[in-house]
């Protein structure tokens, strides 16, 4: 293994491996984010691995695959499951004790849903294309990815109804076989 044992989910199936970790911290644009570190903390990432059993995933290349009466809720999503293994187990609680940590401080928050996948547990995982106005506040919007938006219908759906942040895009990665 070439990461830290800490930057697996499975890692905080332990509460106390959570708290002692890891913090909730407000950003200046007051956008909620669980760090690591004591003296310079950084945003928390984490992996999880699984097989993948749902997905919305770009490139939008028709307009069915933007909400008609709502186009600022389009989103891109993945779902995993790990089919009764113990690690992703240990990770699906991970992310509800993720989530525990951060209702503490945001009694608004949503209330967790454990999600299952043919009796198993499964993680999905979804972002937004886009920032309602009302919450970008001053943002200036980031132009879509080539990869996300090839033909502009995801643009000229929003009309003025939203911003494309940073914190909306999402980046891939693809595990390549090979000599490092």
């Amino acid at each position: 293994m070439d990461r830290y044992p800490s930057s697996l989910l499975s890692s905080l199936g332990s509460n106390l491996c959570l708290r002692q970790n890891h913090k909730v911290f407000k950003d200046e644009d007051g956008a909620a984010v669980l760090v690591t570190g004591t003296e310079e903390q950084e945003e928390s990432i984490f992996e999880v691995a699984g097989i993948l059993v749902d997905h919305t995933l770009p490139p939008i290349v028709s307009r069915d695959q933007v909400p008609k009466d709502k186009p600022h809720l389009a989103g891109q999503s993945v779902t995993i499951t790990g089919l009764g293994h113990p690690n992703f187990a240990h990770a699906a609680n991970g992310a509800e004790n993720v989530h525990t940590l951060f209702s503490t401080r945001y009694r608004n928050l949503l209330p967790y849903v454990a999600r299952d996948f043919r009796s198993f547990s499964s993680l999905t995982f979804d972002n937004r294309y886009v920032t309602p106005l009302k919450t970008g506040g001053k943002s200036s919007s980031l132009p879509f990815g080539r990869g996300v938006d090839p033909k502009g219908i995801l643009h000229s759906a929003l009309d003025r109804r939203g911003v494309h942040t940073e914190d909306n895009q999402v980046l891939y990665f693809e595990g390549i076989r090979g000599r490092r």
